[in-house]
């Protein structure tokens, strides 16, 4: 085995780590959903005339409901991972900077 290996440090253990990564990377999914809607909707906003504008004008009013309700999931799923990642840490204590409190004063 590698020397260079090691055992994972005791904040890695944690069962909160998957649960916050889950959660903020299905966060990211459904913000560039929501982008990549947006892109869709202004290429269809300037492809819009006269012939094709009321078809148009309805794709591009169900492309921006569509868009607010994933960038509205992905906002309150980026809430909830951070919040998690939140409690991750403060479960997780000062393992990084043990003495760092004595060191302060505090």
């Amino acid at each position: 085995m590698n020397p260079e290996i090691t055992p994972l440090v005791p904040v890695l253990k944690s069962y909160w780590l998957a649960i916050h990564v889950a959660i903020i990377t299905a966060s990211y999914g459904f913000i560039g959903l929501s982008s990549l809607l947006g892109v869709l909707a202004l290429v269809l906003i300037v492809l819009r005339n006269k012939s094709n504008q009321v078809r148009v004008t309805g794709y591009i009013e169900q492309l921006t409901t569509i868009n607010e309700m994933s960038a509205t999931v992905g906002l309150y799923a980026l809430t909830i991972g951070t919040f998690l990642g939140g409690v991750w840490a403060n479960e997780a204590g000062d393992v990084t900077g043990a003495g760092t409190q004595k060191k302060h004063g505090r």
